[in-house]
C-alpha cells in the first residue's frame, strides 16, 4: 500500500493532466473576479457596455515600466488629462493614450485633429475636432465608429449607454444639435435660432440631455440652460442666467445637473426643474474638477495673488460639503475618498473633508495638473512627464 502511494506521486506536478486543471482553475478565477467587479459596478452597466468592459479589463492587464511616463512628444491641454477606471487618460495634439497603474500603454489612438477634445462615459470615448468636422468613438480596445459631419463641431457629449450629441454651427441658425443612439442612428434634432451653445451633456439613462450657452437679450449678454426630453420637440425646462457666462455642464449620477460659469456654480434638478446657485462672492474661478459620483470641487480667489483663496466641494445633492481657506493660489484641484488635493506650481496641498491641512508634497518641478487616484496616490502632469506620487 505504501509503495503504491509513493509511486502515485512520482509523476511531476506539471504533467499534461495537471496543466489542464491549472488552466481550468485559472479561467474560473478570472471569470469570478470579473463577475465580482461587474456586480459592484452594476449601476454603471448597460447591455451594450458588458463586452466593452470585459475587453477593456483584459487589455488593461500586464505591467509597464512604471512612472514617470515620458510625454515630451505630446502637447496636452489640462482639460485633456484625466483618470477613468483606474487608468490615466490623455489626449494630445497627435494621439489619445491610456496607461494603466504601472504606465503600460493599453491604448494608443493616433489622430490628425487640429484642436482635439474628448468626452467619456460608460467605457466609450468620443474624440472630436473642435472647429473641424471629424469625430470618432472608441473604447480602450477598439474603434467603434468614425465619421465626418457637414458642419463645424463645437462640442460633444456621450451617455453610458452610448447615446451621443453633437453641437455644431448651422447654415440657417446660430447652433444646432444632433443626437444619435448607440448604433449611430439619428434620433433627435434641435435648432438654436439665436443662441450660441458652449457645452452639452447627455444623462446616463439617455432620456434627457442638457445644453448651456449664451445669447443677447435687449443688448445684454445672457446665459441659458435647456433641459431637453428626447421625446419632446421643445425643451422640458429653460433657465436664464444674468451676468454669468456658462461654459461647462454635466450630469451627476443622481441625474442632477451641474453648470459652471464665471460668477457661480448652479445645481439643477432635471426631474423637478429646481435650481440652486452657489455664488463666488465676487471672487475669480481659478480651477475645478468634476466627478459624477462625488461632486465638483473648485478654487476661487479674490485676486491673482492667492490671498483669501477658497476651495469649495459641492456634493451631487447640491450641498456644500467642504470649505478650505488658504493664502495659496492653486492651478489644479482634485477630490477622492474624503481628500482634496490642490496643486500650486511644484507643491501639492492635501486637505481632509474638515478643511484641515494633512500635508504638503513636492512634485520636484513646476506641474500643470493633478488627478487623485485614491486618498493616498495622485497623478501629476508636468511639461514632459507624468508622475505618480504617494501621499502617505
Amino acid at each position: 500500500m505504501t509503495n503504491r502511494f509513493i509511486k502515485k506521486f512520482k509523476k511531476p506536478f506539471f504533467y499534461e493532466g495537471n496543466i489542464k486543471k491549472v488552466k481550468d482553475i485559472s479561467f474560473i478565477l478570472i471569470i469570478s473576479i470579473l463577475s465580482i467587479i461587474m456586480w459592484f459596478n452594476l449601476n454603471h452597466f448597460h447591455p451594450n457596455n458588458i463586452v466593452n468592459f470585459l475587453e477593456d479589463k483584459i487589455s488593461s492587464m500586464g505591467r509597464g515600466n512604471g512612472f514617470p511616463y515620458d510625454i515630451s512628444n505630446h502637447k496636452i491641454k489640462n482639460n485633456n488629462f484625466t483618470l477613468y477606471g483606474g487608468n490615466v487618460l490623455f489626449l494630445s495634439d497627435n494621439s489619445f493614450v491610456a496607461l494603466n497603474n504601472s504606465a503600460k500603454q493599453i491604448c494608443v489612438k493616433n489622430h490628425n485633429f487640429s484642436n482635439p477634445s474628448f468626452r467619456y462615459n460608460g467605457g466609450r470615448f468620443i474624440i472630436y475636432d473642435v472647429g473641424g468636422n471629424d469625430y470618432r468613438i472608441d473604447t480602450l480596445s477598439r474603434t467603434l465608429y468614425k465619421s465626418s459631419y457637414e458642419n463645424k463641431i463645437i462640442c460633444c457629449g456621450i451617455s453610458e449607454s452610448g447615446t451621443y450629441a453633437l453641437i455644431t454651427d448651422s447654415k440657417d441658425f446660430l447652433s444646432e444639435m444632433t443626437v444619435y443612439n448607440g448604433s449611430n442612428r439619428e434620433i433627435y434634432k434641435y435648432y438654436f435660432a439665436n443662441k450660441c451653445v458652449s457645452d452639452v451633456a447627455v444623462s446616463d439613462n439617455s432620456k434627457t440631455l442638457s445644453t448651456c450657452g449664451f445669447y443677447t437679450k435687449e443688448g445684454v449678454l445672457t446665459s441659458f440652460v435647456y433641459i431637453h426630453d428626447l421625446k419632446s420637440e421643445e425643451p422640458k425646462y429653460q433657465f436664464e442666467f444674468d451676468d454669468n457666462m456658462l461654459f461647462f455642464i454635466r450630469y451627476f449620477s443622481n441625474d442632477n445637473i451641474v453648470v459652471v460659469g464665471d460668477k457661480k456654480v448652479s445645481i439643477l434638478n432635471s426631474r423637478t426643474g429646481s435650481k440652486k446657485d452657489i455664488e463666488y462672492d465676487k471672487k475669480i474661478l481659478s480651477c475645478f474638477d468634476f466627478d459624477k459620483d462625488h461632486g465638483i470641487v473648485y478654487n476661487i480667489l479674490p485676486t491673482n495673488s492667492g490671498q483669501n483663496s477658497e476651495i469649495i466641494l459641492i456634493g451631487i445633492d447640491g450641498s456644500v460639503t467642504a470649505k478650505v481657506s488658504s493664502d495659496t493660489k492653486f492651478q489644479s484641484v482634485s477630490y477622492k475618498g474624503g481628500k482634496i488635493a490642490a496643486l500650486s506650481e511644484n507643491q501639492i496641498y492635501v486637505y481632509n473633508i474638515s478643511g484641515n491641512l494633512d500635508g504638503i508634497f513636492d512634485t520636484s518641478s513646476i506641474s500643470k495638473s493633478i488627478k487623485l487616484a485614491s486618498p493616498s496616490k495622485v497623478y501629476v502632469m508636468q511639461e514632459n512627464k507624468i508622475y505618480d506620487i504617494s501621499l502617505k
